[in-house]
């Protein structure tokens, strides 16, 4: 289908439907303090893990995806551990290497477990809790290790902003980056798709207004102001991070076109960029342009620990004596009588 922006079908994003097993929960984070800290401190462990062992920018943003979906259907305090922290280390760990194992099948366990048996924060995480961990979250993820994402629509939607000059990895960065913030997570994979187009335009493109059929669906009454607010959020985001968005020179690659055999690279070029329906979802996951830094938070606020549980120190400080339990008679004759009692017996 070509693009046509009378009609505005080929950027619909509402046309699209998911199976909830693979996405998270809606309003999982939503006035939840303690799914957020869950959250903020499992994006802190994968980053840190990431920046250190395999700097390819789509492992987190699958394990976060992992991550996101096992927080809907499993309690944490369940997991091993004697903290919230260690628990949510655990887990998070756990969603990396999973992650890593969709990636590559050079992988081992074992090498990475002894590059973070140097960190104080993770040495105490063996192979065994690691392995049975993964077990746990394939089983509740129902073994739905390729979840549908914003990558899966990328392509499609990217047909629409090429003319404008987008680089491919400043989206690529910007969906990435998104995937550390909670904010992100109620909004359906087209909608990012989409909007990190529409923000990484509006940032390389300020004053130039937009392609009918992208102002179309921005516009649309159904989904238009989830794009203003996800496009908003996404360019504070690239402030706030440094995210570089720039275009290519369109005209310049457009003379250069002109050079050569205009109408065989015309028709070619026409090919490229129009739009495919049945080309829209594909589970192909990316493999270019995802080589770029993680910026993800890795300084958090602390955790709560359990209070339910006493430590040894609070069990000495507030333990209370035990009352005996005692047994009086009086001896027949003496007028004295006789305690029995779990401490011995005496005579009074």
């Amino acid at each position: 289908m070509a693009s046509d922006p009378s009609c505005c079908k080929c950027l619909d994003i509402t046309q699209f439907f998911f199976d909830i097993d693979y996405l998270p929960a809606r309003r999982l984070f939503k006035d939840n303090n303690r799914n957020i800290l869950l959250r903020q401190h499992a994006v802190s462990v994968i980053a840190k893990v990431t920046k250190k062992y395999y700097p390819d920018a789509y492992v987190p943003y699958l394990a976060m995806n992992y991550f996101d979906r096992f927080l809907c259907y499993y309690d944490t305090t369940h997991v091993e551990g004697l903290t919230n922290t260690e628990k949510v280390c655990l887990i998070a760990l756990s969603c990396y290497t999973l992650s890593v194992n969709m990636r590559t099948t050079s992988f081992l366990l074992r090498d990475l477990l002894i590059d973070l048996h140097r960190d104080v924060e993770l040495n105490w995480i063996s192979h065994y809790m690691v392995t049975t961990m993964q077990h746990r979250i394939k089983e509740k993820l129902n073994k739905k290790m390729k979840p549908v994402t914003a990558f899966w629509f990328l392509d499609h939607f990217y047909a629409h902003f090429k003319l404008l000059g987008l680089k491919l990895r400043s989206i690529n960065e910007i969906i990435v980056q998104a995937q550390g913030e909670h904010t992100f997570v109620d909004f359906m994979p087209t909608e990012i798709a989409f909007s990190a187009c529409v923000a990484a335009a509006t940032i390389a493109h300020p004053l130039k207004e937009l392609p009918e059929d992208i102002n179309n669906m921005i516009r649309n009454d159904i989904i238009g102001y989830k794009v203003k607010e996800i496009v908003k959020k996404m360019i504070e985001l690239c402030g706030r991070m440094s995210i570089e968005v720039a275009a290519e020179d369109i005209e310049a690659e457009n003379r250069s076109l002109a050079k050569g055999d205009r109408k065989g690279n015309e028709a070619k070029n026409v090919e490229e960029l129009q739009p495919q329906m049945e080309r829209a979802i594909s589970n192909i996951e990316p493999r270019k342009h995802m080589n770029f830094e993680l910026k993800w938070e890795t300084d958090v606020q602390p955790l709560e620990e359990d209070t339910d549980v006493p430590t040894l120190e609070e069990e000495i400080e507030h333990s209370q004596p035990r009352e005996s339990t005692a047994i009086s008679f009086r001896i027949p004759g003496t007028g004295k009588n006789i305690n029995l009692g779990c401490c011995g017996c005496n005579i009074s």
